[in-house]
């Protein structure tokens, strides 16, 4: 299949003349690309083809160890910032709004594909008629579960409310084999999955005011009932015990089989996979229901964004490849190669062009967690990218200190970020 895949190109390879011409006929020019460490060999294979069909072309590609998009803001900052890269939807609307992001419109005006992608995907990268970015790919945030270790604990099905899950997480807890029911996220960018319980319960972290500022609502009811809740699963000791791992490690634990439950992003499957997991073993379902009887999670995904100050020609040249990434073929080769790994990542297309189900084999349960994922899921917390850092450090608190009370932490950390961040907004 992965030479399947990779084939699917070759029949838009030109001939070496070909090439020759269009390189003679156009500049050359580099352009500077940031990528992820674990990125998808995929991705540089295809390169390779790209390059090949348009030789004056060249890429500069530097690994990054953290997140590429969210780099991209200090990178800005410094001046060292790539011509181009893949943003999260989450900070999309803070960089249109700082100005740090190529406009696209003539671009995509002119673009034969253009009437074929999601127009609530287009909806996220566009303000005031302008469209900034180029959707890549939809990741839901689902609940997964190891379904070998509910079968041993004799559990059938993830579990449906906050209480059947505390229930399911009692009896997965085995620390005399280091096995525990839940993995918590209390290291960093806890805000990331501490928001789908704020939700659950009714409430959200911040609103949006219609001038585009924030109001911070940290003390939301809601939080402090998310907040307790986090600590009691801790308090019962029904987490891993090491609050200190990041999501990567957490990943880590669930696909070496030590823990029963944790969120867990679509585009994780393949690599747990990659990890050792068997690819039968992940369930994935809705979040279980909280306090106001909500399963709410949130839809990211990642787009391409253009650095407005590189030059024309270098703006081109990172069109034509962001073309190459989105098309049709490619997105199809992409999920192909997946299935040949092992496992498909369960993503929620941006084209609406292809279907999932008719390009690759995926799990029958996993249709149906996308499916309310479509329904019920969300873009993340408005105002993450400003003021995220300041519930990180509140979820730390009350997660490391169980003494900690959380309407104190939280309203401490909504005056801090009011003084530092929003004050003359």
């Amino acid at each position: 299949m992965l030479v399947l895949s990779i084939s699917m190109f070759a029949g838009f390879q030109l001939c070496g003349c070909k090439a020759e011409a269009i390189a003679a006929e156009k500049e050359a020019v580099e352009i500077v690309l940031w990528k992820q460490a674990k990125e998808d060999p995929f991705h540089d294979q295809q390169r390779v083809i790209f390059t090949e069909n348009n030789p004056y072309i060249t890429f500069d590609t530097i690994v990054r160890e953290g997140d590429p998009g969210n780099d991209y803001l200090q990178g800005v900052a410094i001046g060292s910032a790539p011509d181009f890269v893949l943003c999260s939807f989450a900070v999309i609307d803070a960089y249109i709004r700082a100005g740090i992001l190529a406009p696209l419109t003539e671009y995509w005006e002119n673009y034969e594909d253009k009437d074929k992608f999601v127009k609530n995907f287009i909806d996220m990268v566009s303000l005031d008629g302008e469209i900034y970015g180029v959707p890549h790919r939809g990741f839901p945030m689902l609940f997964g579960y190891n379904k070998a270790l509910f079968a041993d604990a004799g559990l059938e099905g993830p579990p449906k409310t906050w209480d059947e899950m505390l229930e399911y997480a009692k009896i997965l807890t085995k620390p005399e084999v280091q096995q525990y029911g839940y993995n918590m996220l209390a290291s960093q960018w806890c805000e990331w999955w501490f928001q789908y319980y704020v939700w659950q319960a009714g409430g959200d972290l911040t609103k949006k005011n219609p001038d585009g500022t924030l109001t911070l609502t940290f003390t939301d009811p809601a939080v402090i009932e998310a907040a307790e809740y986090y600590q009691k699963l801790r308090r019962e000791g029904l987490i891993q015990p090491d609050i200190t791992l990041n999501f990567e490690g957490l990943v880590k634990n669930f696909a070496a089989g030590k823990v029963g439950m944790m969120p867990f992003a679509s585009d994780w499957v393949s690599w747990a996979v990659s990890l050792g997991m068997n690819p039968d073993d992940i369930g994935l379902a809705p979040f279980p229901a909280g306090p106001a009887g909500k399963t709410t999670a949130a839809i990211s995904g990642d787009v391409w964004v253009i650095n407005p100050n590189i030059s024309q020609e270098k703006k081109d040249a990172c069109w034509e490849y962001i073309k190459f990434r989105v098309s049709k073929d490619y997105l199809t080769g992409f999920y192909q190669d997946l299935e040949a790994k092992g496992a498909v990542n369960p993503d929620v297309l941006v084209r609406s062009d292809i279907k999932l189900t008719e390009i690759v084999n995926i799990d029958p349960s996993y249709e149906a967690a996308l499916n309310n994922a479509a329904q019920n899921g969300r873009a993340e917390f408005y105002g993450k990218s400003t003021v995220g850092k300041y519930i990180d450090q509140a979820v730390q608190k009350i997660v490391s200190d169980l003494n900690a009370d959380p309407l104190t932490v939280f309203r401490d950390a909504q005056e801090l970020a009011t003084n530092e961040v929003l004050e003359g907004q």
